[in-house]
């Protein structure tokens, strides 16, 4: 087991954030490191499905590493009832807010940001 890493977050549906270099990665409880070291940033599973930093935007991998849905949004937040909240910046930089069902389809048009903190 590695216990060398810069940073490490709570396990989520039997994975663990960790980060090295730079870089994110989930290890299982044994310390075994299941989805390698790759990503910008990297968020806890729910419901399946992790928000995951690639090229500086968001998409969502499932719990094998498996890319489900493209990184392509500004923001991402975890799914809940199968819907996630995400932002896309459009071309003045202004973060429009929807949500997304578990295939990445947009479930409502997106709106203007009101001043939300975003990941």
């Amino acid at each position: 087991m590695n216990l060398n890493y810069q940073n490490a977050w709570g396990f989520s549906e039997g994975l663990g954030l960790v980060q090295l270099n730079g870089e994110w990665g989930y290890i299982n409880k044994q310390g075994v490191m299941m989805i390698a070291l790759q990503f910008e940033e990297a968020e806890g599973f729910s419901e399946g499905l992790a928000a995951v930093k690639i090229k500086g935007k968001w998409g969502y991998i499932d719990r094998t590493g498996m890319t489900v849905i493209p990184a392509q949004f500004d923001s991402a937040w975890y799914f809940d009832g199968g819907i996630a909240e995400i932002s896309l910046d459009d071309a003045k930089g202004l973060s429009r807010f929807t949500y997304i069902g578990t295939k990445g389809k947009l479930l409502i048009e997106p709106w203007p940001s009101q001043g939300r903190s975003e990941n």
